[in-house]
């Protein structure tokens, strides 16, 4: 799990320059705004990271285990 307003701050003008075409949704211009309105949601931030190539991020309200669904 990583700090979200870290992440935002990360990532700026990816948003930034992506905002055109109507991604990512969540972004409200600014990390200010933006981090305001997801930490209302309870949003957390995960990034992903594997020897097998896969890397990214996700952004979720809460995750659920194999353990918290038995």
């Amino acid at each position: 799990e990583s700090p979200l307003k870290s992440f935002l701050s990360e990532h700026v003008n990816q948003f930034e320059q992506e905002k055109k075409w109507g991604w990512p949704l969540f972004w409200q211009g600014t990390i200010e705004v933006t981090f305001k309105y997801l930490s209302e949601m309870q949003v957390r931030c995960f990034e992903i990271s594997s020897s097998y190539g896969l890397n990214g991020w996700i952004l979720a309200t809460n995750i659920a285990s194999d353990e918290q669904n038995a």
